[in-house]
């Protein structure tokens, strides 16, 4: 059996989702990185040290983005709040979900362990050099800090164009059910 046997009563509108059929594996790995930071590091500076000095020291690594990483993502929790958000998040919460609580992600893709592991010894060496070093260590609270690999199943959506991978389906897809959404005047 392929599944768990719910796939025998769904009727599949995506015959390319059907089992057997495979699925659009990316061709890369996928390493999160899930930061903390220290208690009396204010907000503001963490994320500009992240957005600058350590954006620039990653980037600045050798072969990074040739040879070693395919992609590179920041990501910050949005500190901005509106009704709708309030809402969402109410209504989640009261289904049973949890918020994931961090300060940071980062997300690098490369095409495989070799390949990252290369570039995570490339990047320790130049932060070595002198005068190179990010001081993480003084801002991430190491208990708070989280890493996970994993690959990318694209369902909908363009591929990355640096990965070598499949596109998605694509939102001109004729198959997909949608409702015309009017928008209104600012």
């Amino acid at each position: 059996m392929t599944g768990s046997g719910c796939e025998d009563r769904h009727h599949f509108t995506f015959k390319e989702l059907e089992p057997g059929k495979g699925s659009n594996e990316q061709p890369y790995l996928k390493v999160l990185f899930f930061f903390n930071k220290k208690p009396g590091i204010t907000e503001g500076f963490f994320h500009e040290h992240l957005k600058i000095v350590y954006a620039d020291l990653t980037m600045s690594t050798k072969d990074i983005g040739v040879n070693l990483v395919l992609r590179f993502r920041q990501y910050n929790p949005s500190s901005s709040s509106t009704d709708a958000t309030d809402i969402m998040l109410a209504l989640l919460l009261a289904q049973g979900m949890k918020l994931v609580l961090y300060d940071y992600r980062a997300e690098f893709q490369a095409k495989d362990t070799k390949y990252y592991l290369k570039f995570v010894n490339s990047l320790y060496a130049e932060i070595a050099i002198p005068g190179r070093k990010s001081k993480m260590r003084n801002y991430i609270h190491r208990l708070g800090s989280h890493i996970m690999t994993e690959y990318d199943n694209l369902i909908f959506g363009s591929k990355a164009r640096t990965s070598g991978g499949k596109d998605g389906i694509s939102p001109d897809n004729t198959r997909l059910k949608y409702t015309k959404v009017e928008e209104k005047d600012s």
